[in-house]
């Protein structure tokens, strides 16, 4: 659920063999970075203000290290191993009590009454509470000396060069008290405590995503005990679902006798009455035209096996919220009944004309789009017809034909409209003959869909709707022949529906769904293609069940965001056709409503900048390339001010001269407004997908130089175009790319993309052991492994968002990839590498800051390891990490981690599109342990924020300037409201 807070993808079939890539080479520049307390790296004491700048210093008082015992492990959490406790005690003590202050200084507003910047949102289950504080003048804070064991510091490199370069330092702890009751000097001029309200957050997921009070479960039935990326359930246990009636979606076994139907069963919850009844061939149910009532229930259904007996699911519970939308679809019959007497051309809606929208056209904010599709067919009107692939005296691949392909489809479609809106006959003849040429396309050749099944629907749409265009103007032999070839290729992809049973995550059938609604739509009760009414029917059936495959309820696509672009590009073209020729307003279903949400939180407006996950994220023209055409119909279609505001947001995007899809000129036939639409930049500073496991935080949504925290713990594991990325997080900071994912996307599983791209330890996110990390490939079913390797596709190792919420100053996410480290060997989840792998992150709006807290435990003592990236080198600013871009810069440090910064510049694999190195620093411990607490503070442009860090056991306390604390516990956030 959301939370308010592929053009051309690459084939499996298309890689190429290379050779040998370099190895990883020696680290050319390297850091070491010992720091467990800002004030002792740089970032504690000072600010931009005089009253700031009097912090200047660490008081020593108290005992040295040496003196004071290591604190008692917090019973509350995991029990600290033995080496993880010595590291405690020959260090800087791990739970050291940390503050700032100065001799004389004047604190910043220390009481801290939080003023809310906007309203409190979308908080995960949580509690609202009031948390003490005490308003001080100045405090006087004690700093241990590290211990002569010199912090558990590791030495440098070997390497000569790069440890000639490292540069070293005692770390420092500041502590207000330590657990052999030494006292902290006393606070001056203290006042009466004062309570602040503070945000909950309890790590038991995301507030209005679930039902109330249900915690999900794993079940031993035949369904959770598949595969993850076999086993698609909707809706899932202890759903709270928005769309009413609910759709129904499980997982079909392999020992299943699809000789009998499938029983199905929804009864109210524990265990009350049968509330309804189906049965079904296909692993899918659509309850029809009933909405339940809001309320609990339970469903269950129950299959034959080969072999004779019954095998039966468990009962998964799921709530009809108060609030679901009313959404009642049209069954595939209805639906290809209601579209066969339609007359052609289909496009044109009912009760308008060509002249009328070429007039409304013309004289408003579409008269480009106007002039530019005239402009597209008078040249295509005279331009050379390709001669079909399979005649050529040299045969293209078939990846080759893509373009192409898609070039005739828009070839033909403006032909085809420019002849309705000017009545020249001259564009119909040439779109006829284009037509014809396309029809004697081998569709068994290299352009089939088993070849390449993106030029195979780029074909099928051009025909299906040629078809809808010319025919009134073409022969009886023509209408057959192209309609011989379309029913040819449709069902190629037709015919292919049932691999959903098997495969449901299959995102190129996905699409493929797309782009034969809108082609079946055409041609649905047309003489010459009678099998279209049965072809449609399916079609739409299945439509239901799959548009939202790779999201939920809450938009957007779980395969990152290039990819959820590249999906995009068709959905628009689909909702339109099913708008004005199916009259069923596919707009209104929150999934499809709020993909223009998706994109706006994760692609900034106007954005030239690498997005934070996923294949293809090196594309920096996601939105130059897509929002002007694909996104503007988007927005037209669901009239958000928001949408609107978006594809307009770069200044040469409304008077753009290209030409766009027809569909645009068509809606202004539906009633459309003709003037400019409302127009508002988005409000949505946080925006969390729990249903795909993407987080984004900003500065200012709206700015197109707005900072942003991007986080990911995906139910989608590292399968199809995701990565082993789960708790990763990227930052950008004033318009430009910080901290990112690294790695290129040469082509789909080069060696680079299996290698670096998708792996963990190129993303910053938590490995250990030389950055063993996610989804690491098996060597046998309880095997641990020893280096890193390429990760396996997957959903088995996944992630989840378990917390979420924005008080306007703070906004704070937290994730649980637990499952995502451990093996895959034969295609399931083997060895468990981590007991524990939480991570949370937050951003302070006003102080411009972001933590990262990280909690993992370990059964067996790990070297934790904790990866940053970025595009240039990273540098040693006051014992803090400073990373810089383009202007941009911030400085970050490592609290409560004894151990060593270094870098590398290169990667295992080099990409064999020769693009730029990149910059690869890790953190690293220094001794082995079962348990890691730890944060990182990122401080933007790095200022001296006042920065306050305690810690005990796995809890740890943050103070960032005068906006108050906010603390991270294993799962649970505390943060002022």
């Amino acid at each position: 659920m959301r939370q308010n807070a592929r053009g051309s993808s690459q084939r499996s079939s298309s890689i190429m063999k290379l050779p040998p890539q370099p190895k990883l080479p020696n680290p050319v520049y390297s850091l070491l970075l010992i720091c467990t307390v800002i004030s002792a790296c740089g970032g504690g004491g000072g600010g931009d203000s005089a009253e700031k700048a009097a912090i200047a210093s660490i008081q020593p008082a108290g005992p040295a290290a040496s003196e004071v015992s290591a604190p008692a492990p917090d019973t509350s959490a995991s029990a600290a191993s033995a080496p993880e406790a010595a590291s405690a005690a020959s260090g800087p003590s791990a739970h050291a009590l940390a503050s700032i202050s100065a001799e004389g200084a004047k604190a910043a507003s220390p009481a801290v009454a939080v003023t809310k910047a906007s309203p409190s949102t979308s908080a995960s289950q949580s509690s609202a509470t009031a948390q003490p504080t005490t308003a001080t003048a100045t405090t006087k804070a004690t700093t241990a000396s590290p211990s002569t064991g010199g912090g558990g510091s590791v030495p440098p490199p070997s390497n000569s060069s790069a440890a000639a370069a490292t540069q070293q330092g005692s770390p420092k702890t500041t502590t207000l008290a330590s657990s052999s009751g030494t006292s902290a000097q006393a606070l001056t001029s203290a006042a009466a405590p004062v309570s602040a309200p503070v945000m909950s957050l309890l790590g038991t997921g995301v507030a209005g995503t679930a039902a109330t009070g249900c915690t999900a479960k794993i079940y031993t039935d035949f369904i959770d005990t598949m595969q993850w990326n076999r086993r698609r359930v909707q809706p899932g246990d202890c759903a709270l679902v928005r769309v009413n009636p609910p759709l129904f979606v499980w997982p079909q076994p392999a020992d299943r006798n699809t000789k009998v139907a499938w029983s199905f069963s929804v009864r109210k919850a524990n265990a009350g009455a049968t509330v309804l009844t189906r049965t079904s061939t296909v692993p899918r149910v659509d309850t029809g035209n009933a909405p339940l009532a809001a309320g609990d229930y339970e469903w269950s259904v129950s299959y034959a096996t080969t072999s004779g007996s019954t095998k039966v699911s468990a009962w998964r519970r799921f709530t009809i919220a108060s609030d679901a939308i009313n959404f009642v679809m049209p069954t595939g019959d209805a639906l290809a009944a209601s579209v066969a007497n339609k007359v052609n051309p289909r496009a044109l809606p009912a009760g308008s004309s060509f002249a009328a929208i070429a007039a409304a056209a013309q004289a408003g904010d579409y008269k480009n789009a106007y002039l530019a599709l005239i402009k597209q067919a008078n040249s295509t009107k005279t331009a050379a017809i390709p001669t079909p692939p399979d005649a050529r005296a040299t045969l293209p691949s078939p990846d080759s034909l893509m373009s192409p392909a898609r070039d005739e489809r828009k070839a033909i479609e403006a032909l085809g409209f420019a002849s309705y809106f000017t009545n020249d006959s001259s564009y119909r003849t040439a779109g006829i003959n284009r037509l014809m040429s396309l029809a004697n396309w081998s569709p068994t050749g290299l352009s089939s869909d088993a070849n390449q099944d993106q030029v195979n629907r780029e074909i099928h749409l051009a025909l299906a709707q040629g078809l809808d265009l010319f025919r009134a103007n073409m022969t009886t032999a023509q209408r057959t022949t192209v309609a011989n070839a379309l029913k040819a290729r449709i069902n190629q992809v037709v015919s292919k529906f049932s691999n959903f049973d098997a495969d449901p995550y299959d995102s190129h059938l996905v699409s493929a769904v797309n782009f034969a609604t809108e082609s079946l739509l055409y041609v649905t009760g047309l003489p010459e293609f009678p099998e279209a009414s049965a072809y449609l029917s399916r079609t739409w059936d299945t439509y239901k069940f799959v548009m939202n495959t790779w999201g939920g309820q809450d938009g957007g696509y779980g395969g990152g965001v290039p990819y959820g672009w590249y999906s995009f590009t068709q959905i628009p073209r689909t909702l339109s056709a099913l708008r004005i020729i199916g009259g069923v307003d596919m707009v209104k279903h929150p999934y499809n409503s709020m993909w223009g949400d998706y994109l706006i939180a994760f692609t900034a407006p106007a954005s030239t900048l690498y997005s934070a996950f996923g294949d293809g994220l090196d594309t920096t023209s996601l939105y130059s390339s897509y929002s002007w055409d694909e996104f503007r119909l988007f927005a037209a279609l669901t009239k958000k001010p928001s949408h609107e505001w978006y594809w307009r947001a770069l200044s040469t995007n409304p008077g753009n001269t290209m030409y766009i899809s027809p569909w645009h000129l068509m809606l202004l036939g539906t009633g459309a407004p003709i003037a400019m639409r409302s127009v508002a930049a988005s409000t949505d500073d946080a925006w969390a997908s729990v249903d795909t496991g993407q987080v984004a935080i900003h500065s200012k949504a709206a700015d197109p130089l707005r900072s942003s925290l991007f986080f990911r713990s995906s139910p989608f594991g590292s399968d199809g175009h995701a990565f082993a990325d789960h708790n990763a997080f990227t930052f950008d900071s004033r318009g430009q790319n910080l901290l990112i994912s690294a790695g290129y996307y040469p082509w789909y599983k080069s060696a680079h993309h299996v290698t670096v791209n998708r792996a963990t330890r190129y993303k910053n996110a938590l490995t250990f052991n030389g950055g063993i990390g996610q989804s690491e490939p098996g060597t046998s079913a309880s095997a641990q492994p020893i280096t890193p390797g390429n990760p396996a596709f997957s959903m088995d190792a996944r992630g989840e968002i378990i917390n979420f919420a924005d008080t306007g100053v703070w906004a704070a996410a937290t994730g649980d990839a637990t499952l995502a480290y451990r093996t895959i060997f034969a295609a399931k989840p083997a060895a468990t590498l981590l007991t524990t792998a939480i991570r949370s992150v937050a951003y302070n709006r006003t102080e411009r800051v972001a933590l990262i807290y990280d909690w993992a435990t370990s059964a067996t003592p790990r070297s934790w390891e904790l990866n940053f990236h970025a595009f240039n080198t990273f540098d040693f600013v006051n014992k803090s990490v400073r990373v810089q871009n383009k202007g941009s810069s911030a400085c970050f440090d490592v609290y409560n981690l004894p151990g060593s910064f270094n870098q590398v510049t290169g990667f295992a694999v080099a990409p064999e599109n020769a693009k730029p190195k990149q910059w690869h620093g890790r953190y690293t411990a220094a001794l082995p342990s079962t348990t890691l607490t730890a944060v990182t503070v990122i401080r933007e442009d790095c200022r001296t924020v006042p920065i306050t860090v305690s810690t005990s056991g796995s809890k740890v306390t943050v103070g960032v300037g005068s906006t108050g604390s906010i603390v991270f516990d294993q799962r649970s956030i505390t943060m002022p409201q």
